[in-house]
């Protein structure tokens, strides 16, 4: 089966723009790791904003809650256990 228009993936490849924000998903969950490459904090956020400056409010990034399977999660709560 071929596909056709936008789901063929050599017509991606072709494509130089940026479908979101970075290209990549951020993570959604109440995770307080900020030196993940997954976080999105202020500073994304303005990033996004700059990138997206013709309409900043709507600017497209995408999101998941990568908390379940992530290695690296930790919340508030689990901050306070340690301490």
């Amino acid at each position: 089966m071929e596909l056709k228009g936008y789901l063929n993936p050599n017509n991606l490849r072709k494509n130089k723009n940026m479908v979101c924000y970075k290209d990549k998903t951020f993570c959604n969950s109440d995770c307080i790791q900020k030196d993940c490459w997954r976080f999105f904090g202020e500073e994304q956020r303005k990033g996004a904003r700059a990138w997206w400056s013709h309409d900043p409010d709507n600017a497209p990034v995408a999101f998941s809650n990568f908390s379940s399977r992530c290695e690296d999660y930790k919340n508030e709560m689990d901050d306070k256990k340690e301490t």
